[in-house]
């Protein structure tokens, strides 16, 4: 049994996507398939990449992981590490 799904989506965003994918012999319809496939099975679910964080934070997350780089604590071995995290 099949079934139909209407989306809007950007209409210069739809015809670069069917480009892509006619040159790999798919069409919308088999594309998004596809996708919705992964997705059920755990393989993909855009929301977990960081193209979806508002830029404004990912200019902080990327402060904070150059300051912890340069400034962060370091420790010898994995035991040296526990005990800090344990005071």
């Amino acid at each position: 049994m099949t079934t139909t799904i209407s989306i809007r989506t950007d209409s210069k965003l739809k015809e670069r996507a069917n480009k892509i994918f006619h040159s790999r012999g798919l069409n919308m319809s088999t594309a998004f398939n596809m996708y919705l496939s992964d997705v059920v099975s755990g393989i993909a679910l855009p929301s977990s990449n960081s193209r979806y964080v508002p830029d404004h934070i990912m200019e902080k997350w990327e402060e904070e992981r150059l300051d912890a780089i340069k400034n962060g604590k370091r420790y010898k071995n994995a035991e040296d590490l526990i005990a800090d995290l344990i005071k």
